[in-house]
């Protein structure tokens, strides 16, 4: 059996109601993974002493560092810590996961496949509620996603790579400035959807997903919003149809 690449997890993170149990749903993920490492960015002037001691008591191997603040969307975190990766010389395969995401186990097992660069399904997105490209006989056609008028429609939560894609890359790597970043980050490292591996069953089985409240499952979240889709919908041509016929 192939050997398994190491994994880089690279988190932004800033003081905010709920933050702590946030980062305590993520360790108790990121713990039972063998095979990660993980940098932490904190949004601030200082470290937080208590966020500290909980990656301390996690076990899992981090680096912790702070740079702001900035309040930008976790871009500037996102590129200290790319950065950080790059000039520290760590290798694996980095994958940027934000505090507040719901990650299944079955994740990390798909993304230390990843030789170059992969891409694979994020729930709660998208015209569907599960963003991903469109995939036929192993190439991708197309994308089920929102904000297509990127090149890459992606969020940062739906690919992974490897580290020495970050060694042709000087000064500044995640460049953007306002919400996003993704697109620009993607075209700065690769050229063509071709050039992605496809995880996930074709893209068919979602194991992250954005923004999960806590306290509920995705399941239950995903079809909440499919519900309040359809009603919405439904009341939208109830309306219509009284104002034709009134």
């Amino acid at each position: 059996m192939k050997q398994l690449n190491d994994i880089v997890l690279v988190t932004s993170t800033f003081k905010r109601p709920q933050r702590i149990n946030y980062i305590k749903r993520c360790i108790s993920i990121f713990k039972k993974v063998n095979n990660i490492k993980w940098v932490v960015i904190e949004d601030g002037d200082t470290k937080d002493s208590f966020v500290e001691s909980l990656l301390h008591e996690s076990g899992i191997k981090y680096i912790y560092q702070n740079i702001g603040p900035t309040r930008n969307w976790g871009n500037s975190q996102r590129d200290y810590g790319l950065r950080y990766i790059r000039d520290n010389n760590l290798e694996g395969i980095v994958y940027i996961a934000d505090d507040d995401n719901y990650y299944n186990l079955s994740l990390f097992t798909e993304i230390a496949k990843t030789e170059t660069i992969s891409i694979f399904p994020v729930g709660h997105l998208g015209p569907h509620f599960i963003e991903r490209p469109v995939v036929r006989n192993g190439k991708i056609i197309d994308w089920d996603a929102g904000w297509k008028e990127r090149k890459f429609p992606v969020d940062a939560a739906g690919f992974a790579f490897h580290t020495k894609l970050l060694e042709k890359l000087n000064g500044q790597i995640w460049t953007y400035d306002v919400r996003g970043g993704e697109t620009e980050f993607l075209e700065s490292i690769i050229n063509s959807s071709d050039e992605f591996e496809i995880l996930c069953d074709n893209c068919k089985q979602c194991y992250v997903w954005h923004n999960q409240p806590l306290g509920q499952s995705p399941v239950y979240t995903h079809t909440k919003n499919k519900i309040i889709k359809f009603c919405s919908i439904v009341l939208i041509k109830f309306k219509s149809f009284i104002k034709k016929y009134r």
